[in-house]
């Protein structure tokens, strides 16, 4: 086999263990925070998986987005939402707070992979043809550095909507074990939602 056919084949194995990593990473996340007395919910905007930011288009910055770099989630007290048909729909509402966990495999300016969370808060939506906030999820990958990106408190609007709240990041590789995630991710995640 050619070094170049080689280099190929190690990119895609390496590719596909980092995002059967991830799932891993979030599964645990959804385990341990439904173990919380909030019995916090994964979202399904379109069945149980992950928000990314893709693209199938053949001209140059489409070509980009072929592989996912960026993907989401985010979580609910169950009393907050509802399960229809394997997605789950949760309503706009005043006091809707939500928890969210972005990673970020790679981007430009990006050293290494980077987990986003956090609780987000205050959500407006001005699209009045979104009805329940699973249709918003897009933001948290599309408008990622935007959104979370760059400081410890979210200020966030754009055309669609609006949101404020608080976000931390960690280097993806610094969780090694499911203590890590509670002690790093999941109870963090919690007590900025309490607070």
């Amino acid at each position: 086999m050619s070094d170049l056919a080689e280099q190929t084949r190690n990119a895609f194995e390496f590719i596909d263990k980092l995002f059967l990593e991830t799932s891993y990473l979030i599964k645990e996340v959804e385990g341990q925070l439904q173990l919380m007395p909030e019995e916090f919910v994964i979202l399904r905007p379109s069945g149980y998986g992950v928000t990314s930011l893709t693209s199938t288009g053949l001209e140059a910055q489409n070509v980009k987005l072929w592989v996912r770099k960026r993907v989401a989630v985010a979580f609910v007290p169950q009393r907050m939402t509802k399960r229809v048909k394997g997605q789950t729909v949760t309503p706009f509402s005043d006091d809707l707070r939500v928890l969210f966990l972005t990673l970020v495999a790679f981007d430009q300016g990006q050293k290494e992979p980077t987990a986003f969370f956090g609780v987000a808060e205050n959500i407006q939506n001005k699209y009045k043809k979104y009805t329940k906030f699973e249709q918003l999820m897009w933001e948290f990958t599309y408008s990622t550095f935007k959104m979370i990106g760059t400081a410890k408190k979210i200020a966030f609007e754009d055309g669609t909507c609006s949101m404020s709240g608080e976000v931390k990041k960690l280097k993806l590789f610094s969780l090694k074990t499911n203590e890590d995630v509670r002690t790093k991710v999941v109870e963090p995640m919690v007590k900025m939602y309490r607070s």
